[in-house]
């Protein structure tokens, strides 16, 4: 059962968002938290000291609203780059979860997943929860605002029966499923694949994989009263997630980091990456561990 979680922030407007998440972290059974900064090239400045002083009265505050809320907190700062110091202590922490803030749809999008939240999705061991946040424009400025708070009430869970998705199957089970509303399962026939199949072979897979969700969806109903929906689509995987999230309403999109086929061995599989590149909800990223 999932216990801890570690809290990326840079102390921006953006990032400090992420307080207002307490009741779901809770949702997911989360007791400890850290609270995880980096100081990046910042620091190295001539007002690195002074710099540091208020990053940490800052995080002190932060680390009062947690308690008050019934958490266990500590806090951890680092001197190095975002990613990389949050992905090498993810790796001393595997029992936690790293949740980081990021970018929805808006011109800011692709400059974000560029950066930190991109690189600690694709490199990271521990899973991840991407909480979505929407830039507003108000006349001359702009603000970022939590898209969705709830984001454990509906779960889309998208399958390629893989491996890594069976683990992220799993820590769906353990972690996440047991306070859900509705759970929908995924999978999507991928059109390029089938385009050379007659109907008839497509409608055999259909039913052998309509079979496995349904074996998935038995096993849910051990732990969870959630609704739970099945559904096996054709066409282009990322796309077809993205549609039955907004046929749905879903609030969250659970996935494995990789897939079947000759791109397994890339870190962050491709429809995953467009999954949470293009979609306006939280995502949870389950890597496969070696």
């Amino acid at each position: 059962m999932l216990k801890k979680a570690i809290i990326a922030t840079d102390l921006s407007d953006a990032s400090e968002i992420l307080l207002s998440c307490s009741d779901q972290y809770k949702d997911l059974s989360i007791e400890q938290i850290t609270l995880f900064h980096a100081l990046g090239v910042e620091y190295m400045n001539f007002a690195g000291i002074t710099f540091l002083d208020k990053t940490k009265a800052k995080l002190g505050k932060i680390k009062g609203v947690f308690e008050s809320k019934g958490f266990a907190v500590d806090v951890v700062i680092k001197e190095g780059i975002a990613h990389y110091e949050l992905v090498e202590y993810g790796k001393a922490n595997p029992d936690s979860i790293i949740v980081i803030g990021s970018k929805g749809e808006g011109f800011l999008r692709r400059v974000l997943l560029g950066s930190t939240a991109r690189e600690t999705v694709r490199l990271s061991s521990n899973p991840v929860l991407l909480i979505k946040m929407l830039e507003e424009q108000e006349e001359l400025s702009s603000h970022c605002k939590l898209y969705c708070r709830d984001f454990n009430r509906k779960i889309l869970f998208a399958t390629d029966f893989s491996d890594s998705a069976e683990n992220a199957f799993q820590f769906l089970k353990n972690n996440v499923a047991k306070t859900a509303q509705k759970i929908v399962l995924l999978h999507v026939q991928a059109s390029q694949i089938m385009k050379h199949r007659e109907q008839s072979a497509i409608d055999e897979f259909n039913k052998i994989d309509r079979k496995r969700l349904e074996r998935m969806k038995d096993r849910l109903q051990e732990i969870s009263s959630a609704e739970i929906e099945l559904e096996v689509k054709l066409g282009i995987p990322s796309d077809e997630i993205i549609k039955t999230k907004q046929e749905h309403d879903c609030t969250l999109i659970v996935m494995g980091s990789r897939g079947r086929g000759f791109i397994s061995e890339e870190i962050l599989g491709s429809t995953t990456q467009k999954v949470i590149e293009r979609t306006k909800v939280d995502c949870l990223v389950v890597p496969l561990r070696k």
